[in-house]
């Protein structure tokens, strides 16, 4: 069995049953002995054994470990108002988040107020424009 697959499980299952889910460790005998060494089952039992011996001996250093509940305050912080900081605290806005958008200077927009034209045919002051009025509108997005 393999830990990637089979270690989650066995920690649910030991959870599950009111046991600490980090007082457990596994052996991969399949991975490391049975597959790469099909073809030389004595020695593949040896190294078996020794991965067995391994991890009881890791088992015996085990501590319990315990999950510890956490107050989040869910919101975010931007710093810088250019283009990026202005695009980052909108989208965390849009998802639901308080933001705070800090800019040093005494208007957003950083270096896109310096833009006058783009390669692709837009308008960067009218973009920057939108993007300014778009922050005045959203009440979790403070400037």
């Amino acid at each position: 069995m393999s830990p990637r697959t089979h270690e989650p499980l066995f920690r649910d299952t030991i959870r599950e049953v009111g046991l600490n889910p980090y007082l457990f460790e596994m052996a991969n005998i399949r991975d490391q002995c049975s597959w790469v060494h099909m073809n030389f089952k004595r020695e593949a039992t040896e190294k078996a054994k020794h991965i067995v011996r391994m991890a009881m001996a890791c088992s015996r250093n085990l501590e319990p470990l315990h999950q510890v509940p956490l107050n989040l305050v869910h919101s975010g912080l931007v710093i810088g108002g250019g283009l990026a900081g202005m695009v980052a605290a909108l989208s965390l806005a849009d998802q639901g988040y308080s933001v705070y958008l800090i800019e040093r200077e005494k208007e957003l927009g950083g270096r896109l107020r310096q833009i006058y034209y783009s390669g692709n045919g837009g308008d960067p002051k009218a973009y920057l424009k939108g993007l300014i009025e778009r922050s005045k509108d959203i009440p979790r997005l403070k400037c």
